[in-house]
């Protein structure tokens, strides 16, 4: 896309999603909307320079989505005496557009899936393996094929169904809003209506998931009731987003693709809240603004001076929480790994870890494991930590040997 583009407009979060590759976003219009969706789906293919694929499922066999059962014969050695017989299994043939998708002419592929509530619960099971494994038979799918959806709310839809929960709770639920000056534009033109631009996704947009990663891992120890709250009683939320471990943590994927691109905080909670539920993202909003942490570079600082000065890092900043302290360690990993991962800072942080180790033993193993990601041979890990905390995190998997 060109490096011009700039995130504008009430769907920014959308085009920010799509380019994960990671979470696929829904675009939920009334009847009438739905040229325009489908118009700026084939736009964005244009600037991303992507050929775009859209498949209806409403006019869909189960089996052109899942694949089509077929038998295969191969050869197995059952005895070195009696030697090799026959043997037949079925396997998933792919349909053709999954195979034109990777046999295309070397550009990744956008998969639009339309109309998705009207699709029979047969045929939203079948496209669970194309959302959440990118498979569609025994085919996997290119690794970096993007793929979006759209539909219109199940009651205004044609022969309507509710999405079925396991669909609903691996989507980004956007409400689609019409660019109505460009439509305006467009009929002044002869119809003629002007490309949509959108920001691109920096290749450095994962950068940040470790501290968002925090955020969130502090607000289920702040919340825990709020980690899986399934509408139990009611079809039509349980259609919509919800809370649950998968959800919650595509809401983290999705805040940290629209910091990458917009410093507009309205829209951090929107991309929270299409995973989630405004409810949850409501609860998470008030708690994360009155967290109050300390400056993660002000407090690096002064561990910086007492170490140079021949004095241990002294106590004081810790907040008194869990899920404070949580938080403020995930910032403090993300200073130092994307601000200047310095020996003076690792080293720095670590010191700072050592006096977490005293009070919160557990939060220092995590934040431990997140600062050994920027280990550089040469860094000192101190004494304490490196004696007690060190051996559990390697037991555990959470760094490498090689870590002094």
């Amino acid at each position: 896309m060109p490096d011009d583009t700039v995130l504008t407009g009430d769907n920014a979060v959308f085009w920010a999603v799509l380019q994960t590759g990671q979470v696929t976003p829904l675009a939920i219009g009334g009847p009438g909307t739905a040229k325009t969706k489908t118009k700026s789906i084939e736009a964005f293919g244009r600037a991303a320079r992507r050929p775009v694929y859209t498949l209806i499922g409403s006019i869909r066999e189960p089996a052109d989505i899942g694949g089509y059962p077929y038998p295969v014969q191969h050869e197995v050695v059952t005895d070195p005496v009696s030697g090799k017989k026959q043997a037949v299994y079925m396997a998933l043939l792919p349909p053709k557009w999954a195979v034109d998708c990777h046999n295309g002419d070397g550009r990744p592929w956008i998969i639009f899936l339309d109309e998705l509530t009207c699709n029979a619960p047969a045929v939203q099971a079948a496209m669970l393996g194309v959302i959440t494994e990118k498979r569609v038979g025994d085919l996997p799918l290119p690794p970096e094929t993007w793929i979006g959806a759209a539909c219109n709310p199940a009651g205004q839809a044609a022969g309507g169904y509710e999405l079925e929960p396991p669909m609903a709770n691996r989507l980004y639920h956007h409400p689609w809003a019409m660019d109505t000056d460009a439509w305006d534009m467009g009929m002044l033109s002869g119809l003629r209506f002007p490309e949509p631009r959108f920001a691109v996704l920096p290749d450095t947009w994962k950068d940040h998931l470790g501290a968002n990663g925090a955020r969130f891992a502090a607000f289920r120890r702040a919340r825990p009731s709020l980690f899986y709250q399934y509408p139990e009683e009611d079809q039509a939320k349980a259609g919509g987003p919800w809370p649950s471990p998968r959800s919650i943590t595509s809401a983290c994927l999705c805040a940290t693709a629209v910091e990458a691109i917009s410093t507009d905080v309205a829209l951090r909670y929107q991309a929270i809240a299409g995973c989630v539920g405004d409810d949850w993202a409501h609860e998470f909003r008030q708690w994360e603004q009155a967290l109050d942490l300390p400056d993660p570079e002000a407090v690096l600082a002064k561990a910086m001076a007492a170490t140079a000065a021949g004095r241990p890092v002294e106590d004081g900043f810790l907040p008194g929480r869990a899920d404070q302290v949580l938080a403020f360690l995930g910032a403090l990993a993300d200073r130092v790994l994307r601000h200047g991962n310095t020996r003076q800072r690792w080293e720095a942080g670590m010191e700072i870890l050592g006096l977490v180790w005293k009070s919160w033993k557990e939060l220092a193993v995590i934040g431990g494991a997140a600062l050994a990601q920027g280990y550089r041979a040469g860094y000192r890990v101190p004494a304490d930590f490196s004696g007690q905390a060190l051996p559990l995190m390697v037991r555990a998997g959470m760094v490498q040997g090689g870590v002094p």
